[in-house]
């Protein structure tokens, strides 16, 4: 605690030092300040620390007995929003509704998530398949177990409300994922022997509406009974079954665009036509009607030149003369012959259908309508 002494010591040495105007000034504000704090302060700038701490305390635990016991209103709600303090925080976009990651990446990862492995669930319970393109191809025409084997390209498109994305948070049109993270259609042959299907990428292309775009391949190896009555001048029709599942009103409809061929000529049988039909006017039975024919030039060399060639022989050998055993002998030698072909033309021929070919035997059989 000073003294009057040392007060009147230092307010005597103050009198004699000369001050400037601005350094006056300076002091003049700081004094004023000093007077409006106090002011602020309820007129208690003498008050301690502590004092102003337990007031503090006492304050705080008061609001919370009234605001447990009395939650504020709607109005008292609205209008601590609109305070100034709140209206620069209401016009910033909320942080949850704007991804931080906004890349193509991030959306595919963000579709992934959502595990849509399940067929799409529309209120009509069918999902339309869309089958804008097949690329069809012969493979093989196997004339003795009478099978052929062919080979599908065939694009899918169908929607998916639940991968579809919003253009303006994420700007990308399309974006590509995996084939084992998204649900994809399952075609069936349902008059196939056997029927094998693989996807033609392990990706597929999502757009941002929900469509999703995918190809399959289809090997497939399908009975059918041939007419070969006129063969090796054969034709007719094969079809192919192609369908989805569907059962009491719920499962997929396919919807189907255009059929292109390829590799027509596929050793001895050409394939002259493809074309997509129902059959009996059923919209749930779809058919590729394939039209094809065979290839005369090979079988013909093989098969009928050497039969001609045997039969002009034997009427060659009429001429011969009978004395001397060599037309006798030049028989036995064509019969011979007649017979180890006989046997190789059982071998390549085709048989066991309704209509077996002509060389074999000469059933009555219609031709194909």
């Amino acid at each position: 605690m000073f003294s009057w002494k040392t007060s009147v010591t230092k307010c005597s040495r103050a009198a004699f030092i000369r001050v400037s105007p601005g350094e006056a000034l300076a002091r003049e504000d700081r004094r004023r300040q000093v007077v409006i704090t106090k002011q602020l302060k309820g007129g208690r700038a003498g008050m301690r620390p502590m004092d102003h701490s337990m007031l503090k305390c006492l304050f705080s635990l008061l609001l919370l007995t009234v605001s447990a016991a009395d939650p504020p209103s709607n109005a008292a709600i609205l209008a601590s929003e609109m305070t100034p303090g709140n209206a620069s925080n209401t016009n910033q976009p909320s942080n949850t509704a704007t991804p931080s990651c906004t890349t193509r990446r991030c959306l595919a990862s963000m579709l992934i998530a959502k595990e849509a492995l399940s067929q799409p669930q529309s209120p009509s319970c069918i999902s339309n398949i869309s089958v804008p393109l097949i690329v069809y191809e012969t493979l093989s025409v196997d004339t003795k177990d009478l099978r052929f084997e062919s080979q599908l390209q065939v694009m899918l498109s169908w929607e998916d409300p639940d991968l579809s994305w919003n253009t303006s948070v994420y700007h990308h049109d399309m974006v590509v994922l995996p084939v084992s993270k998204i649900w994809t259609p399952e075609l069936h042959v349902t008059n196939g022997v056997q029927t094998t299907i693989k996807h033609s990428n392990k990706d597929l292309l999502v757009h941002s509406n929900g469509t999703i775009e995918h190809m399959v391949i289809m090997n497939t190896v399908v009975g059918c009974e041939v007419n070969l009555y006129n063969y090796p001048f054969a034709s007719d029709f094969c079809p192919i079954a192609i369908n989805v599942w569907a059962l009491k009103g719920c499962g997929m409809f396919l919807n189907f665009g255009a059929v292109s061929t390829t590799s027509a000529n596929r050793g001895d049988w050409l394939t002259e036509n493809v074309k997509l039909d129902a059959k009996g006017g059923r919209d749930d039975r779809n058919y590729l009607w394939v039209s094809l024919k065979m290839r005369s030039e090979n079988p013909f060399l093989s098969l009928v030149l050497p039969s001609i060639l045997i039969i002009v022989a034997d009427v060659v050998s009429l001429a011969l003369p009978l004395g001397g055993g060599e037309r006798i002998s030049f028989k036995v030698t064509l019969v011979l012959s007649f017979i180890m072909f006989l046997i190789i033309l059982n071998d390549l021929l085709p048989g066991g259908g309704q209509c077996s070919p002509i060389i074999r035997e000469c059933p009555v059989c219609n031709a194909p309508e």
